[in-house]
């Protein structure tokens, strides 16, 4: 059965579902949603939007299942410390030391 709707690019896909156009391409890019390329360009085709939202439908009706267990899994990262001049100003001092260790090094080897 062919489908004579023209399909949908990354941007009117996006206009439908109010998201951005870059998550559809990756949508596609990943598998997540059936669609073909022309050249370099994303093409979604009417049946497989269809598709995934009707799946999407499905899994917003279906219930939430409780927990089970008394497991909470939570996820610890330590924070970033911001740069500052003071690490690019060591930075540049250790590359300098590094450099006239070198020159020196290499004179001796010379002499």
């Amino acid at each position: 059965m062919f489908d004579e709707r023209r399909p949908f690019t990354p941007e009117t896909l996006a206009d439908r579902w109010e998201c951005s156009a870059t998550m559809v391409r990756n949508m596609a890019a990943s598998g997540q949603i059936r669609s073909f390329r022309v050249g370099k360009l994303y093409r979604i085709p009417h049946a497989a939007v269809e598709e995934y939202e009707a799946a999407a439908a499905i899994e917003k009706k279906a219930p939430a299942q409780p927990p089970t267990g008394d497991v909470i899994f939570v996820r610890h990262t330590t924070p970033r410390r911001r740069r500052t001049m003071k690490d690019d100003e060591d930075q540049s001092m250790d590359r300098a030391q590094k450099a006239a260790a070198a020159l020196k090094k290499s004179r001796s080897k010379l002499d």
